[in-house]
């Protein structure tokens, strides 16, 4: 301001600050003493990003509005604005360009983006439609950083729209592609649910990509899944809308060779886009690129869409559940072994390969990094290959060349939690077991696992396996000896709501309705520093438990006296108990008679989870998977 287009002057104590400095737009009605704080204002942060020494600049009587905005100093950034109040309206004159706002937004600091938004409301008047484009702005930030609480502030308390396009160069697009091209699903839901018409969904970025195409681009399988989802099941007449090219979508997918973005589109597209992923272009895709194992991936699709009116069989075994739309199915044979040989022979060879229950390998821990002993015996086996260099190589070096020695077809369980246990080869009723299984169905198998339960306080509680080392298409087979015990399974993606209204509800809708408790949460001083307080304490430590305490007291503080925290819990409540109710009421379960077997494939694993219980009674084991469900927001 009273400085655009020309070199600062250079003060001694503000080191080499020269360039241009401005505050856009120029305003020319503020008087001199003004004008000298914002500039030196400007100058301090300029100085800062240059040396990063903000200690010094802070004790020379620099006043930084940007650092305090990022680094979620509240009463700091009050205090600075109420003597540079203009700086709030401010461009960053140095580093990535921009407003306090947007460098708030990007961090994810609701109060600070509060704050600072009531500041430009106060200044709307002398610099008009500055808001409104700066609130744009920090909304696509949020975006690109993956803060869902900050971007819903900017949605539901300024009218933010999720599809201007951002300001300046970069790969262009709006909010839902700086979201999409990272990944953020959850930003995306918000987003979704907000945008004003289709536009903004067909608009493209400099790379002609819209924001689909973008996640697709860098293999955001989840981000995808929330777009074709959404499309199909959201309120929002702008999002049901524009129709989109999943044939464009696959396409993308393969040629960047993201195997998950396009297994993510076929099960969420159905047969529209099982269609879009086996047609001339996307195969085209696939040899230009060289992606030999998504081909194979395509042929086997292929294979299996030439009859995709009927379900995969298995001989002996009966259909117990068959989904067209997506391929999964069950199947149950009562009849696979001899179940007295089968208990005999596991009792003969596998007793000694039982891992311990403590076992490092196998406890897998919880999101505070706790380990619990697991409730069963396991015992991990594998088919092994041995690799060695080819005879026309120079053998006369001592060291071995890269590549040769044994190596072992080691599925990992739950690679985000534990370590893999090292499988041992495997005994005779193993391979028995596994020639069983080809000759049923033509599936070869390479890995298993034998868990033992001993007795009705043993389970393994739902999960779905990790598709991370498995076949696309193939069978996971579960083959059961000893007492009878039920497998249940549930919806893991979304089911029919269980009033019979035939609203779909989403595992997704849960974490959304958490992630708006926790904006609202946020929004209040003393939350924020009790989380910090919270999250700085040692585990098991006196001030950790002083801190749940005081998080547990401030939460009934604000459901009564905050109404939007109040309603932002009872939509958590509700929104938890109306998934847990449609799980329930979709979920079924199959008997495992001793020597009986199951099979499920890939596209089942998918959308269900499953578990194995004692009859007549659940021993429920703490879920597997890991827990998605964040700390912040837990209020009741």
């Amino acid at each position: 301001a009273g400085c655009c287009k020309r070199g600062m002057p250079r003060d001694e104590e503000d080191g080499d600050a020269s360039g241009v400095i401005s505050i856009s737009p120029a305003s020319e009605i503020f008087g001199s003493d003004a004008h000298e704080r914002n500039r030196r204002a400007l100058v301090m942060h300029a100085t800062l990003r240059r040396n990063e020494n903000y200690g010094r600049v802070e004790n020379d009587g620099g006043a930084d509005v940007w650092r305090a905005a990022w680094v979620g100093d509240l009463p700091g950034l009050r205090t600075k604005l109420d003597s540079h109040p203009l700086v709030a309206a401010a461009t960053e004159p140095a580093g990535a360009g921009n407003t306090p706002l947007s460098a708030a937004a990007g961090f994810g600091r609701v109060s600070c983006v509060a704050e600072l938004a009531r500041r430009l409301d106060r200044l709307n008047s002398e610099f008009e439609g500055k808001r409104d484009d700066d609130v744009a702005a920090a909304l696509i930030r949020a975006a690109e950083f993956g803060h869902a609480s900050a971007a819903a502030y900017l949605l539901r308390e300024y009218g933010a729209d999720p599809g201007t396009i951002r300001r300046g160069g970069g790969d262009g697009g709006n909010a839902l592609h700086a979201a999409a091209e990272r990944g953020h699903s959850d930003v995306l839901e918000t987003l979704l649910e907000n945008i004003r018409g289709p536009d903004a969904l067909l608009a493209e970025d400099a790379n002609g990509r819209t924001p689909a195409e973008a996640a697709a681009r860098w293999g955001h399988a989840d981000a995808l899944r929330v777009f074709l989802q959404t499309h199909c099941s959201s309120s929002n007449l702008a999002v049901q809308t524009p129709s989109t090219n999943l044939t464009n979508l696959c396409a993308v997918a393969v040629r960047w060779g993201h195997e998950d973005a396009l297994r993510a589109i076929v099960e969420i597209g159905g047969r529209d886009a099982t269609r879009a992923a086996l047609s001339d272009v996307v195969a085209a895709e696939a040899a230009r690129w060289s992606r030999g194992k998504i081909a194979a991936i395509l042929e086997s699709w292929s294979t299996r869409n030439a009859g995709d009116t009927r379900p995969p069989s298995v001989e002996g075994a009966r259909v117990v559940r068959w989904e067209p739309r997506t391929g999964g199915a069950v199947l149950y044979c009562p009849m696979f072994w001899n179940p007295d040989e089968g208990v005999r022979s596991l009792r003969e060879q596998v007793e000694r390969d039982f891992l311990p229950r403590a076992h490092p390998l196998v406890t897998p821990a919880n999101r505070r990094g706790r380990r619990s002993a697991v409730p069963r015996d396991q015992a991990f086996y594998a088919a092994s290959y041995a690799a060695k260099a080819p005879d026309a190589l120079d053998k006369t070096r001592d060291e071995p060349l890269e590549g040769e020695g044994v190596w072992w077809c080691s599925y990992r369980y739950n690679p985000s939690h534990t370590q893999q246990p090292a499988p041992r080869a495997p005994p005779p009723v193993v391979k028995a077991l596994a020639r069983e299984v080809h000759r049923r169905c033509g599936q070869t198998c390479n890995h298993a696992v034998v868990n033992r339960y001993r007795d009705g306080f043993d389970a393994i509680g739902a999960h779905g396996d990790k598709d991370t080392d498995l076949e696309d298409g193939s069978f996971v087979v579960s083959v059961s000896f000893g007492a009878t015990r039920r497998m249940v399974f549930e919806p893991r993606v979304e089911a029919p709501s269980a009033d019979g209204s035939g609203r779909v509800v989403r595992a997704a809708d849960v974490k959304a309705a958490q992630l708006a408790l926790a904006g609202a949460l946020n929004e209040d001083d003393e939350w924020r520093e009790i989380a910090v307080a919270k999250k700085t304490a040692a585990p098991r430590s006196e001030a950790k438990a002083a801190a749940v305490a005081r998080e547990r007291a401030r939460g009934t503080v604000l459901l009564d006296s905050e109404p939007r925290v109040a309603a932002a819990a009872r939509e958590a409540r509700e929104t938890r108990a109306a998934w847990k109710a449609a799980k329930g009421a979709a979920s079924f379960a199959v008997d495992l008679e001793p020597g009986s077997a199951v099979f499920f494939n890939m596209a089942f694993n998918a959308a269900w989870t499953h578990a194995i219980y004692p009859v007549g009674g659940y021993a429920r084991e703490t879920e597997e998977e890991e827990d998605d469900n964040g700390e912040e927001g837990n209020v009741e």
